[in-house]
């Protein structure tokens, strides 16, 4: 997600409805995602490999996960 910027400046209401409409799109995207996930099926080889990837991406360092089950 990208970071924004607040200016508090001008047309405020403007810019509050600009700023749901950008949330509600947000929304509509990880709705349409969340819905493509459930299709996939993996096998428990499959789950574990995609659980190793998944902490490797967010701590980076194997060495630092909080589970190595």
């Amino acid at each position: 997600m990208e970071k924004s910027a607040f200016h508090i400046k001008g047309d405020i209401v403007g810019q509050v409805i600009e700023g749901a409409y950008e949330v509600l799109g947000v929304f509509d995207k990880v709705t349409e995602n969340m819905e493509a996930m459930k299709e996939i099926h993996l096998n428990g080889d499959e789950q574990y490999l995609f659980g190793r990837a998944a902490l490797m991406v967010r701590y980076e360092d194997e060495n630092k996960t909080p589970s190595d089950a």
